[in-house]
């Protein structure tokens, strides 16, 4: 799966739409031996299990409980309780699991240890984290609810949904905003947006005055280019909104709202802290804009800085970009409380106290005691596991998966990590990798990066061999895909595609690489099990089989170990002609061969705005002839893969699913939602047929099989 998206999602706002009831065991141990699985075949697909997780979730958000002690992480997964070992540690973490298809919002309540979640299915659940006890579940919404507030005394309970489209009557609903009462979880009123004028309007934030007399509200618009957005204050106990404090639609998105002390300012920070200038300050009666622009000084005038998460109304996070602090603000003295030097984050969060602070990362979180001028920390990243890429060693004895940092290989025997390759960090994204492959022996890795480098990398020394790439017309975009030849004595040893073309590598003499090009795209690639073919897709370019002794249409001769190119001779005319699909309506993103080499699938989807769609080609090689069309998944289809035995073909989508079919008839038999709705990345066959590995947005990865 090449190129399709940034890896990471780092938005403090999160809108799901789909919601699937799966229930997930921890993982407990290492998965078993290969030798005790059935291999895969169409008569015993059905009974394909979860077999093991590995991961912990990405994080979404954390929140401390009154007692200001224990901390609460919602991840993908799940919600992770930690209660504290000592001042600045905790003791190993446990999951609040669910069977409401996933969690999407959480919240403690003001004064009692109980959480609030709200969940993908549209209900809330109540919780006992102490007793790790779920109290009660009220049906909510109908839809994943996606925010949560409480009045300051606890009395009143606000939550949200996204915008979905109803089916059944052929119309837009969009987000509602429910209050509820806490002592009886009587609904007191719902509460929509006054432009409820079929925009598809979603609540992005939820905020309370002191006096829980008024609830301060954010709506946007994410299917458009240029969404609808406002601002809207509401009278609590009506659900009616206030006349007169309506704020229009801003130029630029806010991802806070929070109030001062004495609740008479709304502070709103601009999206991330990428737009220059001081946060918005909207009055509310008294204003203390004077004293925060004093107290900010003249440095807010000089750089840009953010006003981070949600906060308890008595410290304030700000984050002035480009130096090297942050800084927390007491309200109450007007002073800062402490400076941080602190990493690359992407929200922060207060204990109830202001005392400890949390920032998170999507593979972790940093715990700070800011309770004086010194700063105490500690680092828990412990939530690093996820995969855009699975990839088995033709022998089945090793596997790589490609994340952020870097690519890792594991050795499937024991599953333990032999070694891994940190890529220098290349674009604002992280790492540049996009794609890898094992060579035929499973003792080098090809891969290629943002910044059009390809590189071999020799797994048992470490040494790694780059091809100068970068200098020349054909590589001046990202490489999306790269594959050795499956035969070792093949003239062609591998393949790099880009949107620039398709590349073919041999050896020439010495340390020189010889390069062949096809003018199309190289968005994702792959050869024949025998290697005489190779097939690439450029997203609406369509299919292309080639025979690879015969793509001599560009030559250019690369000596690998000075890194310059020798001759660069004229375009040549291929031998025979191109075999095509020709153009396509939705872009493809992902080609697999059959065992056999007699078939090929394809991947596709689109997305624009909130409109989706995916589908599975089968074609004929290699004449290019369309065999079937499958339209059941419901967003961008992300790989194809056959099984060893060519009897079985599955897809993994964005729509949170993994469809395994027959590949005659196409006749689906299994559908694996275990990655709870959330995109799945990759997928992957052991070599022996006998476990099928998948990989996703939820930061997991995990293992199927059918025990013995």
């Amino acid at each position: 799966m090449q190129g399709r998206k940034s890896l990471i999602h780092l938005v403090s706002v999160v809108i799901v739409i789909t919601a699937l009831v799966v229930k997930l065991p921890i993982a407990t141990g290492n998965p078993p031996h290969q030798d005790n699985l059935q291999v895969i075949t169409a008569e015993n697909v059905a009974r394909l299990t979860q077999l093991e997780r590995w991961g912990r979730g990405f994080v979404m958000d954390a929140a401390f409980a009154p007692d200001n002690q224990i901390l609460a992480i919602q991840s993908t997964i799940g919600i992770w309780v930690y209660v504290p070992e000592s001042p600045y540690s905790f003791q190993e973490p446990y999951l609040l699991e669910n069977e409401h298809g996933g969690v999407s919002s959480m919240i403690f309540h003001p004064t009692e240890n109980t959480l609030v979640a709200g969940n993908r299915d549209g209900t809330l659940s109540f919780w006992d984290v102490a007793a790790r006890t779920e109290l009660k579940t009220i049906e909510a919404h109908r839809n994943a609810v996606t925010l949560l507030a409480f009045t300051p005394d606890g009395a009143i309970l606000a939550s949200a949904d996204t915008w979905v489209f109803d089916e059944t009557r052929g119309l837009d609903v969009n987000g509602k905003i429910k209050l509820w009462d806490w002592a009886t979880g009587n609904l007191i009123s719902t509460v929509l947006s006054h432009h409820d004028d079929g925009e598809r309007l979603t609540p992005l934030q939820l905020a309370f005055t002191p006096d829980g007399s008024v609830l301060a509200t954010y709506f946007a618009n994410f299917c458009s280019d240029a969404p609808p957005q406002s601002f809207e204050f509401f009278d609590v106990q009506t659900g009616q909104p206030i006349v007169g404090i309506e704020l229009g639609y801003p130029e630029k998105w806010s991802n806070a709202i929070t109030f001062d002390l004495n609740g008479k300012t709304v502070l709103m920070s601009n999206f991330l802290g990428y737009h220059p200038g001081h946060p918005t300050v909207i009055e509310w009666g008294e204003s203390r804009q004077q004293q925060l622009n004093q107290i900010i000084g003249d440095a807010a005038a000089e750089t840009r800085f953010d006003i981070m998460g949600s906060l308890d109304g008595k410290h304030l996070l700000i984050d002035f970009s480009g130096k090297d602090d942050l800084v927390v603000w007491n309200f109450d003295e007007n002073t800062f409380r402490a400076k941080i030097s602190a990493p690359p984050y992407s929200d922060a969060f207060f204990s109830p106290n202001g005392q400890k602070l949390v920032l998170t990362t999507s593979n972790g979180f940093t715990y700070y005691d800011v309770s004086d001028q010194s700063v105490t920390e500690d680092k828990y990243a412990d939530f690093p596991v996820f995969a855009s890429k699975l990839l088995f060693s033709a022998d089945g004895t090793r596997l790589g998966t490609l994340n952020v940092q870097g690519i890792r290989i594991w050795n499937t025997v024991n599953w333990r990590e032999i070694t891994s390759y940190d890529a220098p960090e290349v674009t604002d994204f992280g790492t540049g990798i996009i794609d890898f492959d094992f060579s035929p022996d499973g003792k080098q890795i090809l891969f290629g990066d943002n910044e059009a480098n390809l590189s071999i990398w020799d797994i048992v020394n470490g040494a790694v061999l780059s091809f100068p790439s970068a200098e020349y017309k054909y590589q001046v975009e990202p490489i999306r895909s790269v594959a050795f030849n499956p035969d070792p004595s093949a003239e062609h040893i591998f393949a790099s595609g880009s949107e620039n073309g398709l590349a073919l590598w041999k050896k020439a003499t010495g340390s020189t690489y010889e390069i062949a090009l096809h003018y199309g795209q190289g968005y994702d690639i792959a050869f024949s099990h025998d290697g005489k073919l190779i097939a690439s897709v450029g997203l609406y370019d369509g299919v292309f089989i080639e025979e690879t002794s015969l793509v001599i249409q560009g030559r250019l001769p690369l000596d690998s170990s000075s890194g310059v190119g020798l001759v660069q001779n004229e375009a040549e005319t291929p031998s025979r002609p191109l075999q095509s699909s020709g153009e396509v309506e939705t872009p493809i993103t992902t080609v697999a061969f059959s065992p056999d080499s007699t078939i090929i699938a394809t991947g596709a989807g689109s997305s624009f705005y909130c409109y989706r769609a995916g589908n599975v080609q089968v074609w004929r090689v290699p004449d290019v002839e369309l065999l079937a069309t499958l339209e059941d998944h419901t967003e961008e289809v992300t790989a194809v893969v056959f099984s060893p035995d060519g009897s079985l073909l599955a897809s993994s989508s964005e729509d949170g699913t993994i469809h395994i079919r027959r590949s005659d008839t196409y006749e689906i038999l299994a559908v694996l939602e275990g990655h709870l709705g959330y995109g799945v990345n990759s997928i992957a066959f052991t070599p022996d047929g006998r476990l099928l590995i998948s990989a996703g947005d939820d930061g997991t990865i995990r293992l199927w099989g059918i025990p013995e």
